[in-house]
């Protein structure tokens, strides 16, 4: 927090030129000791390896040692050429900050001196203004002088060392803590918004990205040494794993935030699979990392971090209903970032110059690594996601509303339909009985004539039939507004049979077989109707030469649920088939159906639609069955 605060000030000064002392000349070779054996006596006769700039070695678990060669030159003002004065030694920046182990080497009166930093120990004196490790070296008279760095680390072994004077290093460090405030202050932001526009629209998709951004907050707070800084008595090794652990969190949630964004869209299986993989990948990740195994940590979530980009372009290219303008964009994006990655990587790992990578990444640390402009480019991307989704979320409200008002209307008219069948049925059954009393009182004066009394008896069938049709239209309108029914009772099934058989006048045609001391728990006013319409049905459309079989049993030869057995019984009626045929199994159930050959017989198509809809009251089922030209009903009843 000082260096941000220092940077500040400084922000608000100008810089003189004249206050920046000259660089040395430093001559920069590197030796890699992979059996970490040498040691700095018998460092001299190792084969170093010029090099310039940065140094980009990969994963190495052995030691880099790094050779030094300063040698000092005039500073040069405006005015004229002065001597380098005493008292300002040179300092030697060593970064990043998360290298674990930096030991330098310098000669003093003819022996080793030793100073040691890094992420790992806790030295004050060698820490720059920034997140850089500093060393003082004192100069010699204007000779060159030989310092050696042996540096070990786990993760990429990057290397960014110079020398400069000790009233330059203040301006060395500006730009290292402008780059790390900006950073910061930029994922803050994104996080402060992301927070706002989450609490706003309660969306997942934001969620994840405030997750994501907490976990570059926390990387980058962790790689540049500040938790260090803020809690000195906490573990180092402990802060150390942190920082690899946030990166492996990162990829994670970036994995989880690809799959919530296609989430509304027909992604195929296979994209599915590949995000669950990279997601349980990544929690496998941490166990190397727990158990010192760093480098194959990292190496497995680089991978990892490399393949999302690429399950993001098959995720476009394979889901058909993505809007054209992300299709677009994340087919350019997508690319890109994963070519900026896969460079720097290679650049970083020595597998490719330097020369070649364009966007030269520098470690997990690097600003474009750890998420900050990626950040600001997926925020609004989501953001305009987040509007489309409003966009459909607001459409779908008005076609639920638009269903509302004609659900309304529907029921408004429903509401009509059944007022009117309540008054056609009222005001219908009394002319009815009127005509009937009529007719039993003209009856009388007519006994004589034969005649006469057989057209009575086709008036008094007729409105019997009137009657009958009646009732049912009333019944069928009844269960349909019915929302609670009478309680059940305990109902014997023989005398309800008995009673309901001895209305037909051919009643010889019924076959009975009920099984003994069997009873109903029903309902009697719907067991009742169900009953009479499966047996009338059975009536008028059985051969007239056939009987009627009517059973009531605890098993059922049709039914053979074994969760029915013991749990029901089963009511069946049974005829052959007449001359009129059988339905059409499909619609038999439908109301107003009636065969093409039935139209000669009475009857709207109603009872048994009726059954069915009183069955369902009760929690009972119909079955039907046609073998051999024998029509089977089959009612299940609860017990």
């Amino acid at each position: 927090m000082r260096q941000i605060v220092f940077f500040l000030l400084l922000q608000c000064f100008s810089l003189p030129g004249w206050s920046v002392s000259s660089l040395p000349d430093v001559g920069q070779s590197y030796f890699y000791d992979p059996e970490n054996t040498l040691t700095i006596d018998a460092i001299d006769t190792a084969a170093f390896t010029p090099y310039v700039g940065g140094l980009n070695l990969g994963f190495k678990s052995g030691s880099l040692w790094v050779r030094l060669l300063i040698t000092p030159v005039e500073m040069q003002s405006s005015e004229s050429v002065i001597k380098n004065y005493t008292g300002n030694p040179f300092i030697i920046r060593c970064g990043p900050h998360y290298l674990d182990e930096i030991n330098l080497y310098e000669k003093s009166e003819g022996k080793w001196t030793h100073t040691i930093a890094g992420d790992l120990y806790r030295n004050p004196i060698t820490k720059c203004v920034d997140d850089f490790h500093c060393f003082a070296v004192q100069e010699s008279a204007q000779q060159s002088q030989v310092v050696y760095l042996k540096i070990k680390s786990t993760g990429l072994l990057n290397l960014d060392a110079e020398v400069v004077r000790l009233d330059s290093v203040i301006f060395r460090s500006i730009k290292r803590v402008r780059k790390i405030s900006v950073s910061l202050t930029i994922a803050c932001a994104l996080l402060v918004l992301g927070m706002i526009f989450f609490f706003t629209y309660r969306s997942k998709l934001l969620k994840i990205f405030c997750l994501l951004q907490v976990s570059i907050i926390l990387f980058i707070c962790s790689k540049a040494g500040i938790f260090a800084h803020l809690l000195p008595d906490f573990p180092l090794d402990v802060i150390d794993k942190f920082g690899h652990i946030t990166f492996i969190l990162r990829v994670y949630l970036q994995a989880n935030l690809c799959r919530e964004f296609f989430a509304q869209y027909q992604v195929t299986k296979v994209f599915k699979r590949l995000v669950v993989f990279v997601s349980i990948a990544c929690g496998f990740t941490i166990l190397p990392v727990l158990l010192g195994y760093t480098n194959l940590g990292y190496i497995i979530i680089t991978l990892l971090f490399l393949t999302i980009p690429l399950i993001q372009i098959y995720g476009v290219l394979t889901t058909p209903d993505i809007p054209k303008t992300f299709r677009a964009i994340l087919l350019i994006a997508s690319p890109f970032f994963f070519i900026m990655v896969a460079t720097g990587w290679l650049v970083g790992t020595g597998l490719i110059p330097s020369v070649l990578n364009l966007f030269e990444i520098r470690g997990l640390a690097d600003a474009r690594i750890n998420g900050v402009f990626t950040s600001l480019f997926l925020f609004w991307l989501i953001l305009a996601e987040q509007n489309i989704r409003e966009k459909a979320k607001s459409q779908d409200i008005i076609k639920l509303r638009l269903d509302a008002a004609e659900a309304q209307a529907n029921e408004e008219k429903l509401i009509d339909r059944n007022m009117m069948i309540d008054m056609l049925t009222h005001e219908l059954k009394n002319p009815l009985a009127t005509i009937k009393f009529a007719l039993t009182s003209v009856k009388r004066n007519f006994s004589s004539d034969s005649a006469s009394l057989q057209r009575f008896k086709h008036i008094d069938l007729c409105v019997e039939r009137m009657n009958k049709l009646i009732e049912h239209v009333a019944r069928s309108s009844k269960f349909d507004r019915a929302s609670e029914l009478n309680p059940s009772e305990i109902i014997a099934a023989a005398p309800l049979i008995h009673d309901l058989i001895e209305e037909y006048a051919e009643s010889w045609r019924f076959t009975l077989n009920i099984e003994e001391g069997i009873s109903f728990m029903a309902n009697r006013e719907i067991l009742t109707i169900i009953l009479e319409n499966i047996i009338n049905n059975s009536y008028k459309y059985a051969d007239t030469l056939s009987s009627i079989n009517i059973s009531v049993t605890s098993s059922s030869e049709i039914i053979r649920d074994e969760e029915c057995k013991g749990n029901s019984i089963f009511i069946s009626v049974s005829n052959m088939a007449g001359v009129l045929g059988v339905p059409d199994e499909s619609r038999l159930f439908e109301r107003y159906y009636r065969h093409s050959h039935a139209q000669s017989v009475s009857g709207l198509g109603i009872g048994l639609s009726l059954v069915k809809a009183a069955a369902k009251k009760i929690g009972a089922t119909v079955h039907y069955r046609h073998v051999d030209g024998r029509v089977t009903f089959t009612v299940r009843m609860p017990n």
